[in-house]
């Protein structure tokens, strides 16, 4: 049977009123965070100041489970198929099974895990404040390596054998640790990209490592703290400085890489930077969100909001999605091109102060007060 025509205009009428991006579900923490979502198939993880990594379901916003820390979660945990690898500021890391939210290892370090660890080739990279990378072995916790060596000038590379070790990488850590041990890396995540990890530091260097060994390949010098996770395209390292600047290092292969080019912003730039089709999204503490020429640096359009920008922003087809921290909390949402504002979300006196997460049309942000919120994406024009 045919649709009448009351039928026909009863449902233009509908999708005419639907909006264009609406709230599906949120959950009540109960507690403060600063954290960021991960997303498995089925579940969303974040972490809050009560120390809990929280599990809640995809579909309905349901809590499957709690894992408590005792101290406050930061970073976001990097997940696969089975586990959840997330630091507290109690000083240890943890690798969490997913199905029951209990640890199966945890490995402690000497001061507080406020960054988000990266997970690549069965290895999770974490940064700590007591100024170490760890690489610890996914499946078991055991230590891979560490930067820096330890007290004795001994490099710590527990499971790699001595002869897959290159040539060289003793003295390149040595020598290293000798010209200025690191401050502490903080807040940004590590980067994994063609076998190096990147990691950003509070004494204002950048770091780059061979990711099986862990032997230094250089460092490069900003004017402030690096917080910022980093991302990579087409060669190219972008990273935020407390320096108030936004850096594009090339020729990341050599042994020093040369800054292609340095964008300056008002104030510091804590967020990461996210590279979509040739353009570079990035905000900072001066409440301005950034597009700009991920080739030049060039600004291609800025928007002014009224809050600072910690996270990443996340893009969908023709958006740019971001959230704003203290004094103006909320989502955002441009068009991609212009600049114009799309959709805002206003989240009151709350915060958002943490990456944003998509997968599909679904998107997910944690706000200041611990609550998680599912968006879905029904239409990006009109």
């Amino acid at each position: 049977m045919r649709p009448t025509c009351n039928v026909l205009l009863l449902m233009a009428a509908l999708a005419g009123c639907q909006k264009p991006i609406e709230l599906a579900w949120e959950f009540e923490g109960g507690s403060g965070s600063r954290g960021s979502p991960a997303l498995t198939a089925d579940l969303v993880l974040y972490g809050d100041e009560a120390g809990y990594l929280t599990a809640i379901d995809r579909s309905d916003g349901s809590l499957r489970w709690r894992f408590a820390t005792s101290k406050e979660i930061i970073g976001a945990p990097a997940v696969d198929a089975l586990h959840a690898y997330v630091g507290s500021t109690n000083y240890s890391l943890y690798g969490v099974d997913l199905s029951m939210g209990r640890a199966v290892w945890e490995w402690p370090t000497h001061d507080r895990i406020k960054g988000p660890p990266a997970l690549a080739g069965g290895i999770v990279y974490a940064g700590s404040y007591d100024g170490h990378l760890y690489a610890v072995r996914a499946a078991t916790g055991k230590l891979v390596w560490q930067f820096p060596v330890d007290s004795a000038g001994a490099p710590v590379i527990s499971d790699v054998p001595p002869a897959q070790t290159p040539v060289g990488a003793q003295p390149a850590r040595a020598a290293a640790y000798a010209t200025g041990a690191p401050k502490a890396f903080s807040y940004a995540r590590p980067l994994v990209a063609g076998g190096v990890v990147y990691a950003g530091n509070l004494d204002g260097d950048v770091y780059a490592f061979d990711a099986r060994t862990g032997a230094l390949r250089w460092r490069v010098a900003t004017g402030g703290g690096v917080t910022s996770s980093p991302a990579a395209d087409h060669g190219v390292l972008y990273f935020g400085s407390n320096d108030h600047k936004v850096y594009a290092l090339e020729n990341l292969g050599g042994a020093a890489p040369s800054i292609g080019w340095t964008f300056p912003t008002g104030d510091q730039v804590n967020a990461g930077p996210l590279v979509v089709d040739g353009a570079l999204y990035i905000g900072g503490t001066d409440k301005v969100f950034y597009a700009l020429d991920a080739a030049t640096g060039k600004k291609k359009w800025s928007y002014s909001l009224p809050g600072p920008i910690y996270g990443r922003a996340v893009v969908y087809q023709n958006l740019v999605f971001v959230g704003a921290g203290v004094g103006g909390g909320g989502l955002y949402a441009f068009d991609r091109q212009t600049g114009r504002l799309f959709w805002h979300y206003d989240i009151g006196p709350n915060r958002i102060q943490n990456d944003l997460s998509l997968d599909g049309n679904h998107l997910f942000v944690v706000t200041g007060s611990g609550n998680l919120l599912a968006f879905q994406i029904n239409k990006t024009k009109g």
